[in-house]
């Protein structure tokens, strides 16, 4: 996919253009098993069979509360990758790493969150709104991790990955949105 995507779906001028904004830092929230790393590999190799051979993207943190998977990305992540134990870190200028050392928040071009999809799957017994339960919650800690930031530390693009459920209407959404028109509403309101 991420072949296709760099060869077919980018011109020369756009893959010229992210070349140009090399290296690309990337954010991660809900980082459960890093799975935009294996992404960003996917989208560098593509990069470098298309001529760009320069091309790279580092991955500066990610955050992650569910202790297993913490302790999977402990393992896994490259070296120089800040590892906090939750997206709520993110909110401060100097967040406290798991290793307990403040840092600086790292500023990065591109933010990934999986927003938990458990309220809004269609294989859930409770079917909650989207602006409620855990898939609200995470939601919200998405909005206040952006909304802590000052625009200039803003990543210029977020990618968010949920369940098929988040785009369509349910009875359960008192606003009548889908979850995507939700999460976009929520995002536009802070810029």
């Amino acid at each position: 996919y991420t072949h296709w995507l760099v060869h077919t779906v980018l011109s020369e001028v756009d893959r010229e253009t992210l070349l140009h904004k090399s290296p690309v830092t990337l954010g991660s929230l809900c980082s459960g098993m890093a799975t935009e790393d294996i992404v960003a590999r996917g989208i560098e190799r593509a990069m470098h069979t298309a001529g760009k051979v320069s091309f790279k993207i580092d991955s500066a943190y990610k955050a992650e509360s569910d202790s297993k998977k913490l302790e999977f990305l402990k393992r896994h992540v490259k070296s120089g990758t800040l590892l906090f134990d939750s997206n709520s870190a993110m909110s401060f200028a100097e967040p406290e790493d798991i290793s307990g050392v403040r840092v600086l928040r790292p500023v990065t071009d591109v933010l990934t969150m999986g927003i938990v999809c458990k309220d809004v799957s269609g294989l859930t017994q409770k079917p909650k709104a989207v602006s409620q339960g855990q898939t609200g919650a995470s939601l919200r800690s998405l909005t206040d991790v952006v909304s802590s930031m000052q625009p200039s530390e803003r990543p210029r693009l977020i990618v968010l990955e949920c369940v098929k459920g988040l785009g369509k209407k349910r009875r359960v959404d008192v606003d009548h949105q889908r979850g995507t028109e939700v999460v976009t509403t929520e995002l536009r309101k802070l810029g």
